[in-house]
């Protein structure tokens, strides 16, 4: 779910890719990917509301600060016309 989602995301599919990491945590809520979901759910955010997902971008920096998929939000959140 997680690897379309982010392949949703580069071709431009924000939407949809927000739909994966959503359907992600309603199957694993507590799963060990959760950051990673959540890592997605805000790139996606950042695609489809800027000033929204550069919020939550912030909060996902916080909370998760060595994750490794924080420079790839911060990407995607710079670039809301293209993700990584």
């Amino acid at each position: 779910m997680l690897e379309r989602g982010w392949t949703a995301l580069r071709e431009g599919q924000a939407a949809r890719a927000l739909e994966e990491a959503e359907s992600h945590a309603r199957r694993f809520p507590a799963g060990a990917l959760a950051p990673e979901r959540e890592a997605l759910g805000v790139a996606a955010r950042c695609q489809l509301s800027p000033a929204t997902g550069r919020a939550q971008l912030a909060a996902f920096a916080r909370a998760h600060p060595r994750s490794p998929a924080l420079a790839r939000v911060r990407v995607a959140c710079q670039s809301p016309a293209r993700a990584p």
